[in-house]
């Protein structure tokens, strides 16, 4: 009974690890993509040049997150085994 009781509580623990890290990515971003904005509509009115500077912050962002994702997988892809 103990060891289904510390099986639950390690993926317990693992998932809760994945929504901290969610929450706070997903905190992260929202703060990244609005200080952009704040500072572009502080330099101009132009509505679409908000717009723009702030898709552009969006679509960075989600640049971002695919490379860092993929980099571990495509270094252990393209490392050389030894002989």
């Amino acid at each position: 009974m103990s060891e289904i009781t510390h099986e639950i509580d390690a993926n317990f623990a693992g998932r809760l690890n994945i929504l901290r890290a969610g929450v706070l990515g997903a905190n992260d971003g929202i703060i990244s993509i609005a200080g952009v904005v704040i500072g572009v509509a502080s330099a101009t009115t132009n509505i679409w040049i908000i717009f723009l500077s702030g898709l552009a912050a969006i679509l960075a962002g989600a640049f971002l997150w695919l490379v860092a994702s993929m980099y571990p997988y495509l270094l252990k892809k393209t490392r050389r085994k030894p002989l």
